[in-house]
């Protein structure tokens, strides 16, 4: 059974609103269990930050990978045969 292409447009707009409200609905919680702790910042910052912390976890996790290790810095562990 196929459906008309109006039903399947509005189901893909449920799952995002769906998708968005759950979201949103982390968000505030979030920016709620912060407050409970009894931290002195304001709840604007926290909302700032907690808004951008996959955007600051993404970034970190590419420099994180790219950068050189420590074992790249150093020469080959084995003996050379010269």
């Amino acid at each position: 059974m196929r459906l008309s292409p109006t039903l399947q447009r509005t189901t893909v707009y449920a799952v995002f609103f769906l998708f968005f409200f759950q979201l949103l609905a982390d968000f505030v919680e979030a920016i709620y269990a912060f407050g409970l702790l009894g931290t002195n910042i304001p709840p604007e910052i926290v909302a700032v930050l907690l808004f951008f912390s996959p955007l600051l976890l993404l970034l970190w996790r590419c420099l994180l990978y790219t950068s050189p290790s420590p074992r790249d810095r150093t020469r080959s562990r084995m003996p050379s045969s010269a």
